[in-house]
């Protein structure tokens, strides 16, 4: 019977593990930080509340949703941390509506509404 070879912790920390994981490629979610994650989970949970769950995904223009956060990342760029219905924090508003953009262009129900040249 062979020998199983324990990892060992010496040296750097990437060599401890020996075990194979095939993500190479993959996303490293690790990098986003937990607090935005969470402040736009809780800006979608107040969405889901006053709209009804995924209901953005039935589809918007694409005006409305970059005029929603744009309104929010001004309002936070003019000093009001949170807005005052939801009470949450502006940029988790923005960044709820930047991912519905992203879920709605994915899902190809976003209106795609962009000015896309300027008449001379």
């Amino acid at each position: 019977m062979q020998e199983v070879k324990k990892p060992t912790t010496d040296g750097p920390a990437h060599l401890w593990v020996k075990g194979t994981k095939y993500d190479t490629g993959k996303p490293d979610l690790s990098l986003v930080a937990r607090v935005a994650i969470e402040a736009e989970a809780k800006a979608l949970m107040f969405g889901e509340k006053k709209y009804g769950r995924f209901n953005y995904t039935a589809g918007f223009e694409a005006s409305r949703l970059t005029a929603a956060c744009l309104r929010h990342v001004l309002a936070w760029q003019d000093g009001e941390d949170t807005d005052s219905e939801s009470g949450l924090h502006h940029l988790a508003h923005a960044r709820a509506c930047l991912g519905m953009l992203l879920h709605c262009e994915e899902l190809g129900t976003l209106t795609d509404n962009r000015l896309k040249e300027m008449k001379k």
